[in-house]
């Protein structure tokens, strides 16, 4: 019980307990994957500066002159979110709103 503990206060358990459970494939497939995720490089992002093709398609509203509502409206989002959208390009671009 105290082993179990451990490794739970670890963060071991969603490893330590199917192999507890008998399920040594699931572990072995779980291994594979990790190894195979790990080997992989990192995908470069297709636009600058990490933004995702929604933030592009924001971006290009907010250079059109739009304001948060209009963007939302355009793009099917709530006035929050769009909010969201713009605060996130300006982050990601070291941008300043002003």
């Amino acid at each position: 019980m105290a082993g179990a503990l451990d490794d739970m206060v670890s963060g071991r358990e969603q490893l330590v307990m199917p192999g507890k459970l008998g399920m040594r494939p699931l572990l072995e497939r779980i291994a594979a994957l990790q190894e195979k995720a790990e080997a992989q490089p990192a995908k470069a992002s297709a636009y600058p500066d990490g933004l995702t093709q929604r933030e592009i398609e924001g971006i290009r509203l907010v250079a059109a002159g739009k304001m948060e509502r209009e963007i939302g409206e355009e793009l099917f989002i709530s006035i929050n979110t769009a909010g969201d959208q713009v605060r996130n390009i300006l982050n990601k671009t070291d941008s300043a709103n002003g």
